[in-house]
């Protein structure tokens, strides 16, 4: 796709799963996730980060990571009416900008994804499975909370 990925994570399946799919990884267990893409980018910072976590410490690292003039997506949620203290003058004096994304555009952006899978360029079932029968939910949490897999499916 043209763009150098690093993910930062630190869950071992999801941090794999991207490492095959061409990311290098940064383990927060293994250190500052902010030093670290720091010196992946020799000090510049990304110029795009995606925060997919939505705790108040994620946010600001993903400011922190941000390259003077990128931009911060935040898809991850916090609990609603919850307000997340954040170091404006680093997104101020760097020209940071901050977007809020929802989620896709079906109609807009399924095609587009369809046709990256169809392409190659996406691996769908490497990232939701396992697969587990709507009587198993129990099982399909837990295996998220304890980081046993990447993104469960439940199916009826």
């Amino acid at each position: 796709m043209g763009a150098r990925v690093v993910a930062v994570g630190r869950n071992p399946a999801k941090l794999a799963a991207a490492r095959e799919m061409g990311a290098e990884v940064v383990d927060v267990r293994n250190g500052d996730p902010v030093k670290a893409v720091q010196e992946l980018t020799e000090g510049c910072g990304a110029d795009v980060v995606i925060e997919a976590v939505g705790y108040d410490e994620t946010i600001q690292q993903a400011v922190d990571m941000a390259a003077m003039g990128g931009r911060v997506v935040l898809v991850g949620l916090m609990p609603l009416g919850h307000k997340t203290p954040l170091g404006l003058a680093r997104v101020v004096r760097g020209g940071i900008a901050i977007l809020g994304s929802y989620g896709a555009r079906l109609r807009v952006d399924l095609p587009s994804v369809i046709k990256m899978v169809d392409r190659g360029l996406l691996s769908p079932e490497r990232l939701a499975v396992p697969f587990y029968k709507l009587e198993q939910i129990n099982d399909a949490v837990e295996a998220l909370r304890s980081e046993r897999t990447i993104r469960p499916v439940v199916v009826p």
